[in-house]
């Protein structure tokens, strides 16, 4: 956004002749007023605006190019160069840039895409980003991933981390977890032979429904080829073996029938009897090949019907890409379309700015021409302006006077809902004290009835038992005595019932009284917004009587013009009658009049240019009208082609349906490397079982979860532990997870084990490395740098609920941080928007790469379930307004143009945008403290942008006792208690599974999450807090 300051220029003023001057004033009078608030107009808006918090949001800004000199007399512009700054920085250097709120796709990939095209790796990496967040369309995740590997091939850590996150998900790219493992390796530079990439794996997969059913009748079809496969085998052994049984009984025929030749008589009965054994063989034989032919007919059949479906299947999948490709080249009309439409709109922008060029040079020229003065022209238009701003400052005091009472509405409405919301809590007290009341009401009624009873049968004993009538009447009389007292508490019941239920009515009397107040104040507001219509009717009569007076004004003109011709036909006679008296005379007079008619031609030109500056400005008028037409047109397009968008996300969604909602698994321990393209474990000892610590998720509800084929049972919170027994070489691991959809998610990896003979003093020297010794001295050889804090804590809030637990913890985490981190922090309670972006520009404009930066948040927070954007509330933000709320995507923006190398975000609110932790380099247990330090070294030097979230969009304070939230208790118990070098995934995992349960106990959904940031810059390193002394 450019801001150019307007200059006015104050004509300079000459006699002239009255008349002329008396002309010009009122032909000039039409175009004075525009001119002149138009010019105000600019001047205001140019004017500087002290402490906008928007100044410190960073922006795509294109720097001018630097002025270079090539040997002794040339000179030249080198090309203007893009960086990411903020709009303030932007401004002093004189750079060009879009503001924050206003930026698209479009103006992002103008700073960035010439810099990438020329093989800038950052700027491509810039571009990939741009294609992944979409900034107002689709993502493009292809041509994103095709960005990030021209930047990866060039060494770009952050392009490598970007890639191998596609990768994991499947977005633009096959979904290749393996693929992925190996580029956040190369991101991480762990690429030593004692070194290797581990990080915590999340899978989530669920296969299409239809495909699924498909590749289950494609197996019992299979299945059933099979069979009759093994059946038609066995048929043929059965064949084979008949054939040798005949074989065998033709020779013995042979034999019996040269046994014949010599012996016919002795051989007759025998000769018959193999006859029949060779007809009954040869009928078999029939049989069995008839059975044979059929079997080998279905089989055919069988093997028909597959080569149909699988054709079917081929021609459905084709038909598929046909329409998927078809609704791609609609989409690519509708951009064309909308490519042509932009090109329009920047041609007719062109010429409206060549029709401004000539606008300028035709005032230049009126300007220069000018020689009367205008002074009653500014009087009078001064004179108007007053008048206007009269009545322009009463609508805005009118205004003022709505926007207090608005709020006094909004604030008595407050107060009303809060009385309503205590009167209903009292009402529902009441009622609950009415409950108890009656059923003690009750009680006693049924213990009163219980006594009617009992003196009843009291009465029937004393007519049967005379002689203990005295006995009797006794226990009447105190029976007689219990009713009377259950009696009066009874009435003293109904009484009390009766005062609450007149307390109960009081108070909703009350309620009515205020509805009333609301009521008339909703009349006054109605009164003075009828109000402010006068006003504005008044206005408009008041535009409507000076176009009246410019009408009237022109008229005048008409009548002096006539009055001055008819002077200067009086003039010309009079100048003939002296010519004829003194020729000189007359001479000087036809100049002065040829003077006079040349000055009238030149103040009646520069009226005719006047009126055509007044002509061109309603042609630009009529032009910008046109453009808006356009503009909504343009946005008519667009919306025509986000639904569009809209139809194929439907169709993708459709076809992906069983993609969403599956199951997910997560391992947290131990961390998963890649080991010759296969994600493995490799063990540091020679232990003969392995436990397997991880997380399942089901949103649609856990029906089974299997390791190696064996049923595990997760906790509520969906957290298991196994052990797997290790073989001698690698054991191959297998999860599975069905959910009751039916949808299933698999994870498979090896555990690789240590040579059984490793020696026990190695394993003695590698389970000592967390002592303090180890901590002082791994902390020596490591240059960690300088750590940095900058600590919120938003209570009071204006508008919103106010908060009792924030500014004490962040108090509380600024001490602990100082005292046992060393590091340096800037605490801000109850902080502005001002506030909090002033002090995370000030901070970027100080850190270096040697230094590392915490920012702890406790306050309010929202989440737009619809786009997933998060967003921070400072304590001057509006609920019902957007303006004073902090995106979690500018605070990224800022975190990305830090120079700072490590980074944590930890967040008692949300914060939306994160990559997975598969990005995420572990520290594996077991390792020797040569190898632990050589990999802190390298975690040391690699960035990284990290957010730890408690997972609610405010600080729930602990209801078990404390003045801390439940998240911040656990977080600040986990740092006090410390004593070595934590790595901030060991800090999360620490805090997370207490903070679930503890929050499950008071019955609230709140789960913690730790993960990079993404597109913040992180480059695969971890945070680190180093206990001092």
């Amino acid at each position: 956004m450019l801001h150019l300051r307007s200059i006015k220029q104050t004509p300079n003023i000459k006699p002239v002749p009255l008349i002329i001057s008396t002309l010009l004033t009122a032909v000039l009078a039409l175009s004075g007023c525009q001119t002149q608030s138009t010019r105000q107009s600019r001047a205001d808006a140019a004017a500087p605006v002290t402490g906008n918090p928007d100044k410190f949001l960073i922006v795509d800004c294109l720097l001018p190019g630097q002025v270079r000199k090539l040997g002794a007399n040339m000179t030249y512009l080198s090309p203007r160069r893009p960086v990411k700054t903020t709009a303030s920085e932007c401004e002093i250097r004189g750079g060009e840039y879009v503001a924050f709120d206003r930026a698209d796709y479009r103006t992002s990939l103008r700073v960035w895409l010439p810099q990438a095209q020329e093989g800038d790796p950052v700027a491509q990496n810039y571009v990939g980003e741009i294609y992944e967040k979409g900034l107002g369309i689709e993502p493009d995740y292809a041509t994103a991933a095709a960005w990030y590997l021209k930047a990866a091939d060039q060494g770009n850590s952050r392009a490598r981390i970007n890639l191998g996150f596609l990768h994991e998900k499947g977005f633009g790219v096959k979904k290749d977890l393996a693929q992925a493992l190996n580029w956040y390796r190369k991101a991480s530079g762990l690429e030593d032979d004692n070194l290797q990439f581990s990080s915590a794996v999340e899978i989530s997969k669920a296969e299409r429904k239809e495909l699924r059913l498909l590749q289950q009748e494609r197996q019992q079809q299979k299945s059933e080829t099979e069979r009759l496969r093994k059946q038609l085998k066995n048929t043929s052994t059965q064949l084979k073996s008949e054939r040798v049984k005949l074989t065998k009984a033709e020779k013995r025929l042979k034999k019996l029938r040269s046994e014949a030749g010599i012996q016919p008589a002795m051989t007759t009965s025998p000769l018959i009897t193999a006859a029949s054994d060779v007809k009954q063989l040869k009928s078999e034989l029939a049989v069995s090949e008839k059975q044979a032919q059929q079997q080998r007919t279905q089989i055919a059949v069988l093997e028909k019907a597959l080569t149909k479906q699988r054709t079917q299947m081929d021609s459905e999948l084709k038909q598929s890409q046909l329409e998927t490709e078809q609704q791609r080249k609609q989409a690519a009309i509708l951009r064309r379309k909308l490519d042509e439409t932009n090109q329009q709109l920047i041609n007719e922008k062109a010429s409206l700015t060549s029709t401004e060029a000539e606008l300028a040079m035709l005032r230049s020229e009126l300007s220069r021409k000018e020689k009367l003065s205008k002074v009653s022209q500014d009087e009078a238009l001064s004179a108007l302006q007053a008048q206007l701003t009269e009545q322009e400052k009463a609508v805005v005091a009118q205004q003022r006077k709505i926007v207090d009472l608005e709020s006094s509405l909004s604030t008595q409405q407050t107060e009303m809902n809060e009385a309503l919301r205590l009167s209903t809590q009292e009402k529902a007290q009441l009622e609950e004290a009415l409950k108890v009341q009656t059923g003690k009401a009750s009680q006693l009624k049924e213990k009163l009835d219980r006594t009617q009873i009992e003196l009843d049968r009291a009465i029937a004993d004393i007519e049967k038992n005379q002689p203990v009538l005295s006995d009797q009447r006794r226990q009447l009389e105190l029976a007689q005595k219990t009713l009377n007292e259950t009696t009066s508490k009874s009435i003293t019941l109904e009484q009390t019932v009766v005062r609450l239920q007149q307390d109960l009515e009081k108070r909703e009397s009350t309620m009515g009284q205020q509805g009333q107040a609301v009521a008339k104040l909703r009349e006054q507001l109605t009164k003075y917004q009828q109000r402010l219509q006068v006003l504005e009717q008044e206005k408009i009569n008041q535009q409507t009587a000076l176009q009246g007076d410019v009408a009237k004004q022109e008229r005048q003109i008409a009548e002096l013009r006539q009055k001055l011709e008819e002077t200067e036909r009086q003039l010309d006679a009079d100048q003939a009658q002296l010519a004829k008296v003194n020729p000189d005379l007359a001479r000087q007079q036809s100049l002065l009049r040829k003077t006079q008619k040349e000055l009238v031609a030149t103040k009646t030109a520069a009226a005719r240019k006047e009126a055509e500056v007044i002509r061109l400005r309603k042609s630009e008028q009529d032009f910008l009208d046109q453009i808006q037409q356009q503009q909504i047109k343009i946005d008519r397009y667009q919306a025509e082609a986000l639904r569009y968008r809209a139809q194929l996300a439907d169709l993708r969604a459709n076809e992906q349906a069983s993609l969403v909602s599956g199951p997910t698994i997560e391992i947290i321990d131990p961390p998963v490397a890649l080991t010759r393209g296969i994600p493995s474990v490799r063990l540091r000892s020679a232990a003969k079982e392995r436990q397997i610590t991880g997380r399942v998720v089901a949103p649609a509800g856990l029906l089974s979860f299997t390791v190696n084929d064996k049923t595990e049972s997760p906790d509520k919170l969906g957290i298991f532990s196994t052990n797997v027994r290790v073989e001698d070489e690698q054991t191959p691991v297998k999860m599975v997870a069905v959910d009751k959809k039916g949808q299933h998610t698999s994870l498979e990896f090896l555990l690789i084990p240590k040579l059984r003979y490793a020696s026990s003093a190695e394993e003695q020297l590698n389970t000592s490395s967390d002592s303090r010794s180890t901590t002082r001295r791994i902390a020596g050889q490591v240059d960690f740098g300088n750590y940095h804090a900058l600590i919120i804590g938003n209570n009071q809030y204006n508008d919103f609920p106010n908060l009792l637990s924030a500014s004490v913890d962040a108090r509380e985490t600024a001490e602990l941080l100082r005292t046992k981190y060393g590091f340096q922090t800037t605490t801000l309670i109850d902080a502005t928007r001002y506030d909090m972006l002033s002090a995370l520009n000030q901070l970027r404009e100080t850190l270096t790469e040697n230094d590392n930066l915490l920012i702890y948040y406790a306050g309010h927070g929202e989440l737009d379930r619809v786009n997933l954007r998060g967003y921070w509330l400072p304590v001057d933000a509006e609920p019902n307004s957007t303006t004073n709320w902090i995106s979690n995507i500018a605070i990224t923006d800022i975190l990305n143009a830090m120079s700072a190398k490590h980074i944590l975000v930890v967040a008692d609110s949300c914060y939306s945008g994160s990559l997975t932790r598969s990005s995420m380099a572990r520290l594996e247990s077991g390792m020797s403290d040569e190898v632990k330090t050589k990999w802190l070294r390298v975690m040391a030097k690699t960035r990284s942008r990290t957010v730890l979230t408690s997972g609610g969009l405010k600080p729930v304070l602990d209801q078990g006792g404390g003045q801390h939230s439940v998240f911040a208790k656990s977080f600040l118990r986990t740092l006090a208690e410390n004593d070595s070098i934590l790595e901030a995934y060991k800090l999360f995992r620490n805090l997370a599974k207490e903070v679930q349960q503890t929050a499950s106990r008071f019955g609230i959904d709140q789960i913690p999450e730790y993960a990079p940031i993404k597109h913040g810059g992180h480059e695969a390193g971890e945070f680190f807090f180093i206990p001092q002394g």
